[in-house]
């Protein structure tokens, strides 16, 4: 909380070498259990070799967390639900979080990363704004990259316009 509270007030976070790969596994194994009991499974597709990357590893965690976090939750309580995360590194670096949940309502997309809106029972309304706030400040940015309700979303973790180093 300390970083994060730090990295919102303008102190800059500490920058080194991350295996981008290496963090995302990481991050998937913290949410498996979560994602077990939500009777989701969650799986890596690394879909090109990923460069050599400087970036602030906490950023990175709290980022894909969110992200993932979400696409679980939109899963809940649907049959067979699944989560895969994709590591791509043409033209830029991004990792796409695709889930089969509920999908994003077209009243929502607009609203999607302001602060304090939320579709959750008890969600606060700042995940996505955090995260891509956060990533802002590297260079790149979250998005949302298709949605159709019912079916599903692809959320876009982009360290944009770095070739391969996110500072």
């Amino acid at each position: 909380t300390e970083r994060f509270l730090r990295f919102s007030r303008g102190i800059p976070p500490s920058i080194e070498p991350i295996d981008l790969r290496s963090v995302v596994e990481g991050v998937i194994a913290l949410v498996v259990a979560t994602a077990r009991e939500a009777g989701v499974t969650v799986r890596l597709d690394v879909g090109d070799p990923v460069p050599a990357m400087t970036a602030n590893t906490e950023v990175v965690q709290h980022v894909v967390l969110n992200v993932l976090i979400n696409a679980i939750q939109s899963c809940e309580g649907r049959p067979g639900g699944q989560v895969v995360v994709t590591l791509h590194a043409q033209p830029d670096v991004r990792i796409l979080i695709r889930d089969t949940g509920c999908g994003v309502p077209p009243e929502a997309r607009e609203h999607l990363f302001e602060p304090f809106r939320s579709r959750k029972r008890h969600g606060t309304g700042l995940g996505l704004f955090l995260s891509r706030s956060f990533m802002h400040r590297f260079g790149g940015t979250v998005r949302l990259v298709e949605t159709t309700v019912g079916a599903g979303s692809c959320f876009e973790i982009v360290f944009s316009g770095t070739g391969g180093q996110a500072s």
